[in-house]
């Protein structure tokens, strides 16, 4: 199968906290989206605003990376009781661990005269996981994953898909992958599928995020680590459904969780599900890795999941 699968910043929020409410998932993302141009651009109350309506739709709860950024602006707008509430939320509910980073983040300067500062640092040296230098190589491969990513969304909505400044971003995105796979790859071929005690809660999702950007051999090779990581309590239920379609999808298959969207005109068209297998089960497949009912999964593309739907997905 020759289509290209792509992960939507809609699935990614999903993986954190894949029992919210479709619109609530969506409506978070939206403001996100948002929230980053700001920071981007310097816009550093805008900012704030927006990653807080972006919490607030999602009952209070929050991506790290966006509680972290959210905390870089406040910071930088000197919100010091909003900075360190995030700072503090993350590194207590999150685990967050990365020492070096939180030392060297400039938008924080205003924060080190703070005695709340040193009390952060000890935490979160207190998360520090198992195996600490793995962790921020992992990281390390996580941020270069991103990196390009991340401004996909604002490039596309300033100069169009197809302008020279998106293929030039899908380079420079193709490149990381390709210096990122062989890193992971020997790590996994060497240690297995490190759970968050081992390596933490984002270094280990790294793992995840490499390999769906994979070729299929490479994704086949590694499901049944993800498998058994799953099983071991490692890995996020939402990550093996993802792959698991994914895969069964490339190999000319139907899925059995119903991840996988398809979007015509390139993401700008309409919405619909890729074929399911057994589609009157999928819920039952789903609620097995803790997720949500497809109804409320696919609400985020404006679609519906009703006895008609599936009496017209038995027939693909």
């Amino acid at each position: 199968m020759t289509a290209r699968f792509q992960i939507f910043w809609g699935v990614i929020c999903w993986l954190i906290a894949p029992s919210l409410s479709a619109q609530k998932t969506s409506d978070y993302v939206k403001n996100v989206n948002n929230a980053d141009v700001f920071l981007a651009q310097k816009r550093h109350l805008d900012a704030a605003k927006a990653y807080t309506a972006a919490f607030k739709s999602l009952g209070w709860q929050g991506q790290m990376e966006d509680r972290y950024n959210a905390a870089r602006a406040y910071a930088m707008v000197g919100i010091k009781d909003s900075a360190f509430y995030n700072l503090y939320r993350i590194t207590e509910k999150r685990n967050f661990d990365d020492l070096n980073r939180l030392e060297r983040e400039e938008d924080f300067k205003s924060l080190y005269a703070d005695e709340r500062w040193g009390v952060l640092i000890k935490k979160v040296k207190a998360n520090r996981p198992a195996m600490p230098a793995l962790r921020d190589t992992l990281l390390a491969i996580k941020l270069k994953d991103q990196e390009h990513r991340s401004l996909l969304d604002s490039i596309n909505a300033c100069c169009g898909r197809q302008s020279k400044e998106a293929r030039e971003c899908w380079t420079k995105i193709r490149q990381s992958d390709r210096e990122n796979l062989p890193k992971i790859t020997q790590i996994l071929d060497r240690h297995g599928w490190l759970g968050p005690e081992d390596v933490g809660e984002e270094g280990s999702m790294t793992f995840f995020l490499v390999l769906q950007h994979s070729e299929l051999p490479i994704q086949e090779k590694y499901l049944p680590l993800l498998r058994q990581a799953v099983e071991n309590g490692q890995a996020r239920g939402s990550e093996l459904a993802l792959m698991e379609d994914r895969i069964l999808l490339q190999q000319g298959k139907k899925q059995l969780y119903g991840t996988q969207i398809r979007i015509q005109n390139e993401g700008q068209g309409k919405a619909s599900i890729y074929p399911i297998e057994n589609p009157r089960q999928v819920d039952e497949r789903r609620r097995s890795l803790g997720l949500e009912p497809m109804a409320e999964y696919v609400s985020i593309w404006k679609l519906t999941w009703n006895e008609q739907d599936i009496e017209e997905m038995e027939k693909k």
